[in-house]
Protein backbone atom coordinates (compact mmCIF):
# COMPACT_ATOMS: atom_id res chain seq x y z
CA UNK A 1 0.00 0.00 0.00
CA UNK A 2 2.64 2.52 1.04
CA UNK A 3 4.60 1.43 -2.38
CA UNK A 4 1.34 2.24 -4.33
CA UNK A 5 0.83 5.82 -2.73
CA UNK A 6 4.94 6.17 -3.07
CA UNK A 7 4.98 5.32 -6.45
CA UNK A 8 1.35 7.69 -7.29
CA UNK A 9 3.07 10.41 -5.36
CA UNK A 10 6.07 10.09 -7.38
CA UNK A 11 3.93 10.28 -10.99
CA UNK A 12 1.92 13.04 -10.06
CA UNK A 13 5.47 15.37 -9.20
CA UNK A 14 6.94 14.38 -12.74
CA UNK A 15 3.87 15.61 -14.27
CA UNK A 16 3.78 18.86 -12.18
CA UNK A 17 7.62 19.12 -13.15
CA UNK A 18 6.82 18.50 -16.49
CA UNK A 19 4.29 21.18 -16.76
CA UNK A 20 6.29 23.38 -15.03
CA UNK A 21 9.35 23.15 -17.51
CA UNK A 22 7.12 23.98 -20.65
CA UNK A 23 5.59 27.44 -18.44
CA UNK A 24 9.14 27.77 -18.01
CA UNK A 25 9.44 27.80 -21.81
CA UNK A 26 6.63 30.59 -22.61
CA UNK A 27 7.43 34.27 -22.13
CA UNK A 28 5.87 37.44 -23.81
CA UNK A 29 5.98 37.25 -27.67
CA UNK A 30 7.77 40.70 -27.78
CA UNK A 31 9.93 39.37 -25.91
CA UNK A 32 10.94 36.52 -28.93
CA UNK A 33 13.43 37.18 -31.41
CA UNK A 34 11.72 33.55 -33.29
CA UNK A 35 8.80 35.93 -33.91
CA UNK A 36 10.72 38.36 -35.54
CA UNK A 37 12.67 35.68 -37.70
CA UNK A 38 9.54 34.47 -38.86
CA UNK A 39 8.21 38.06 -39.67
CA UNK A 40 11.49 38.85 -41.59
CA UNK A 41 11.76 35.24 -44.02
CA UNK A 42 7.44 36.04 -44.29
CA UNK A 43 8.66 39.85 -45.82
CA UNK A 44 11.21 37.96 -47.90
CA UNK A 45 8.85 35.42 -49.09
CA UNK A 46 6.52 38.29 -49.93
CA UNK A 47 3.80 36.53 -47.59
CA UNK A 48 1.86 39.68 -46.23
CA UNK A 49 -0.72 37.70 -45.35
CA UNK A 50 1.60 35.48 -43.10
CA UNK A 51 3.14 38.52 -41.35
CA UNK A 52 -0.63 40.17 -40.63
CA UNK A 53 -1.35 36.64 -38.82
CA UNK A 54 1.90 36.76 -36.76
CA UNK A 55 1.63 39.78 -35.65
CA UNK A 56 -2.23 39.96 -34.63
CA UNK A 57 -1.65 36.41 -32.78
CA UNK A 58 1.41 37.46 -30.98
CA UNK A 59 -0.23 40.92 -29.40
CA UNK A 60 0.00 40.28 -25.91
CA UNK A 61 0.16 36.38 -25.87
CA UNK A 62 3.04 34.01 -24.65
CA UNK A 63 4.66 32.25 -26.93
CA UNK A 64 7.18 29.39 -27.88
CA UNK A 65 8.67 28.32 -30.29
CA UNK A 66 7.72 24.94 -32.13
CA UNK A 67 9.86 22.86 -34.72
CA UNK A 68 8.08 21.59 -37.22
CA UNK A 69 5.99 18.42 -35.74
CA UNK A 70 5.94 18.98 -32.16
CA UNK A 71 2.68 19.03 -30.44
CA UNK A 72 1.10 20.82 -27.69
CA UNK A 73 -1.93 20.19 -26.09
CA UNK A 74 -3.53 22.95 -24.30
CA UNK A 75 -7.01 23.39 -21.85
CA UNK A 76 -10.27 24.96 -21.92
CA UNK A 77 -9.11 28.54 -20.66
CA UNK A 78 -6.48 29.62 -22.87
CA UNK A 79 -7.04 29.65 -27.28
CA UNK A 80 -4.41 28.95 -28.86
CA UNK A 81 -2.92 29.85 -32.85
CA UNK A 82 -0.02 28.86 -34.44
CA UNK A 83 2.27 31.05 -37.13
CA UNK A 84 3.80 28.52 -39.27
CA UNK A 85 6.61 29.03 -42.23
CA UNK A 86 9.40 27.61 -44.17
CA UNK A 87 12.14 29.34 -45.69
CA UNK A 88 15.43 28.18 -46.77
CA UNK A 89 17.14 27.74 -43.57
CA UNK A 90 14.36 27.86 -41.06
CA UNK A 91 10.97 25.55 -40.93
CA UNK A 92 9.13 25.94 -37.91
CA UNK A 93 5.62 27.18 -36.06
CA UNK A 94 5.16 29.43 -33.47
CA UNK A 95 2.79 28.65 -30.59
CA UNK A 96 0.80 31.56 -29.00
CA UNK A 97 -1.00 31.11 -26.40
CA UNK A 98 -3.39 34.04 -24.77
CA UNK A 99 -5.78 33.87 -21.79
CA UNK A 100 -9.48 33.72 -22.72
CA UNK A 101 -10.55 35.80 -19.91
CA UNK A 102 -8.18 38.72 -20.02
CA UNK A 103 -8.83 39.22 -24.29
Amino acid sequence: MKTLIASILLSLVAAAASAAAVQDEMIACSDREDLYHLVRIAQDQGSQMFMANALRLAKGGQCRFLHKGQKVEINQTHWMGTVCVEGDDFEGCLWVVRDVITE
